[in-house]
């Protein structure tokens, strides 16, 4: 999954999910340069697990919409002005 877009180091994002959402996910980076920003998700697990990460993810999401947008706009010199994505297309 591609987290780029959040403007957090890989440190910062591994200890926020770790410890604020409670999800241990695979650094990108252990393939390779390539990989930084990216998290590898491990889905064999019970469907009730994987439904836990996926709402533990979106509120991940919803806790840095301003930061993801901010880093957005920077990285495409446009400014956001409001984004409204809506809850089932929220693409992270």
């Amino acid at each position: 999954m591609d987290f780029r877009a959040y403007g957090l180091s890989e440190d910062q994002l591994i200890d926020e999910l770790m410890g604020q959402d409670h999800l241990v996910l695979n650094a990108g980076s252990s393939y390779g340069d390539e990989g930084l920003g990216f998290m590898r998700l491990n889905f064999a697990v019970d469907l009730s697990v994987l439904d836990q990460a996926i709402e533990r993810l979106q509120a991940f999401d919803q806790r840095h919409q301003a930061r993801k947008f901010a880093c957005q706009a920077e990285r495409y010199g446009k400014v956001i002005h409001k984004l409204t994505i809506p809850r089932q297309f929220v693409i992270i």
